[in-house]
C-alpha cells in the first residue's frame, strides 16, 4: 500500500512538474518572440535583410508556440481534447509540426548566410584592389557586381525553395492528412486537390 501511494505521488509530482516546465517555456518563449518581432520591425533594423529573416522566424516561433507548445500542454496537462473535438485543429497542428521547424532553421540559415556575404565584402574588395589596382571605381564597381550576383543567386533559390514548398511539399502533406484523418469519407481526389489549392492561397504573398 505504502509503494502504490509512493508511486502514485511521483506520477503526480511529475505531472506537476512538467506543467509548470512547459508554462515557463511557453510563457519565455512567446515573451522573447514578441520582443524579437517588436525590435526586428523598428526603423533602424528594417533595412537590414538578416532582420527580415529573422523577423519572420520570430513570427513562426510564435505561432509554434501558440499552435504546438499551447495546445499540447492543454491536451496532456489539463486533459482537454482540443484535436479531437476540432478536426480542422488537428490538421493544422499536424502542418506545424512537421514545417514549423524547419521554416524557422530555413530563416535562421539564411540570416546566417547574409551575415556571412556581408562580412566578406571586406575581404572582396581587397582582393578586387590586388588584381586590378587601387582604382576606387572600378573596385567599387566589381565589388558590387560580386555582391549583387550573390544576392540575385540567393533570392532565385528562396524563390525555388518557396515554389517548391508551396507546390509540392505542402499539397502533398495535405492529401495524406485528409487520406489519413478522413479514411472513410467519400471525397474524391479532385475535391481533396480543390481543398489544397484554396489552403495554398495565403502562401502566395511569399513570391
Amino acid at each position: 500500500m505504502d509503494s502504490n501511494s509512493t508511486i502514485i505521488m511521483l506520477s503526480n509530482l511529475t505531472i506537476t512538474i512538467d506543467t509548470y516546465v512547459g508554462l515557463f517555456i511557453y510563457v519565455t518563449g512567446i515573451l522573447g518572440s514578441i520582443g524579437n518581432i517588436i525590435v526586428y520591425r523598428s526603423k533602424s533594423m528594417r533595412s537590414r535583410a538578416c532582420s527580415v529573416y529573422l523577423l519572420w522566424e520570430s513570427i513562426i516561433d510564435f505561432l509554434y508556440l501558440n499552435i504546438i507548445v499551447l495546445t499540447g500542454i492543454l491536451m496532456k496537462d489539463f486533459r482537454i481534447p482540443i484535436t479531437t473535438r476540432h478536426e480542422i485543429l488537428c490538421k493544422i497542428r499536424a502542418f506545424c509540426s512537421t514545417y514549423g521547424n524547419q521554416l524557422a532553421v530555413t530563416f535562421l540559415s539564411l540570416a546566417t548566410i547574409d551575415r556571412i556575404l556581408l562580412s566578406q565584402r571586406s575581404q572582396t574588395k581587397l582582393i578586387v584592389e590586388k588584381m586590378f589596382g587601387p582604382s576606387p571605381d572600378l573596385s567599387n564597381d566589381l565589388t558590387t557586381a560580386i555582391i549583387s550576383s550573390k544576392m540575385i543567386i540567393t533570392k532565385q533559390t528562396c524563390e525555388e525553395a518557396v515554389h517548391l514548398f508551396i507546390d509540392v511539399l505542402m499539397p502533398q502533406h495535405f492529401i495524406l492528412m485528409n487520406n489519413r484523418v478522413n479514411a472513410d469519407s467519400n471525397e474524391t481526389p479532385t475535391e481533396l486537390k480543390h481543398q489544397t489549392e484554396i489552403l495554398k492561397l495565403p502562401y502566395r504573398f511569399f513570391l
